[in-house]
């Protein structure tokens, strides 16, 4: 295993260590075999600190670098791929991402993520059943039109995203807000975590092997989503909630935003989808030229899966 990659993995996995330090241990040490230093590395992480108590210790150091190369042996036993951003197979997408993960945890066909066509289609976890239904019918008319699927395996609609893609025997990625080492989150959808890996999808975390889930997480699952992806569409969405989150980055990113627009709806006051027809904002889905509007909007420059 690379130095780098072997320290990477023990700080994830060991020390806990944020994206945001470990993005700044990458910047400060150029040399491939410094990663082999472990009093290196310990004066790296004291200049992190900024002077600040720490308990990165040398031992603790030596112990996390031990420890990475048993946990890459599970992470292979598990057909997981661990990818660093200075990798040739690091996430095309995620390169450009305002928030670039130093590394990611991939289980399964690793291979689709070389495509630049994927929509991150997103909505509330709580919904009624015709914005389920209509989130799937989604999914599939943009398979049918030659896209994959992002979404973040949670509860609802993002359920509805995935099912629907594979369902028109499309590629999914879902994004997960913890570690591949835990039990899938939300439970119920274990399954169809399953189902994706095996319909040649994937799982990618930016996380360590039990890392659970948080609110902080969620959000940067947030930001992951939307770097995969070339367009951002939901269905339904409160105006608080991670899917209006999710909408934000993709505008301050400049990507196409679709929606659809439920005049009739009764289930909540004031939704996102209010607030985006109410201004002429994004792109109605609520039309067959809405969807050409929007796959136009997008489809400039990338490649056919």
């Amino acid at each position: 295993m690379k130095a780098k990659k072997r320290a990477l993995l023990g700080f994830v996995n060991n020390l806990g260590l944020s994206h945001q330090a470990l993005n700044k241990m990458l910047f400060s040490i150029d040399d491939e075999s410094d990663w082999n230093d472990p009093q290196l590395l310990v004066e790296r992480l004291h200049d992190l600190a900024r002077g600040k108590n720490h308990a990165w210790t040398f031992e603790k150091v030596c112990r996390a670098l031990e420890e990475a190369e048993v946990s890459m042996c599970t992470y292979k036993y598990h057909n997981i791929h661990v990818v660093g951003q200075w990798e040739e197979n690091y996430p095309i997408g995620l390169r450009t991402c305002a928030f670039v993960p130093p590394i990611v945890f991939i289980q399964g066909d690793i291979s689709i993520l070389d495509h630049e066509r994927y929509i991150a289609l997103v909505g509330a976890r709580k919904s009624c059943s015709w914005s389920y239904d209509i989130q799937k019918r989604l999914a599939c008319i943009f398979v049918e039109r030659g896209y994959g699927i992002v979404s973040g395996l949670a509860k609802g609609l993002d359920t509805a995203s995935h099912l629907g893609c594979l369902q028109a025997k499309g590629k999914t990625i879902a994004v997960l807000a913890h570690g591949l080492g835990r039990s899938i989150y939300p439970k119920e959808n274990q399954k169809l975590a399953q189902e994706i890996i095996a319909k040649e999808g994937c799982l990618i975390s930016t996380y360590g092997w039990r890392v659970t889930p948080s609110r902080k997480r969620f959000l940067e699952r947030n930001h992951i989503q939307v770097g995969l992806s070339t367009g951002v569409a939901f269905t339904a969405a409160s105006m608080c909630g991670g899917t209006a989150y999710t909408i934000r980055i993709a505008e301050k990113e400049g990507l196409p935003v679709g929606y659809f627009f439920h005049e009739h709806r009764i289930w909540e006051p004031r939704a996102l989808n209010d607030d985006y027809n109410s201004l002429q904002k994004g792109i109605k889905l609520n039309s067959q030229q809405g969807i050409d509007v929007f796959l136009d909007k997008i489809s400039g420059g990338s490649m056919p899966l």
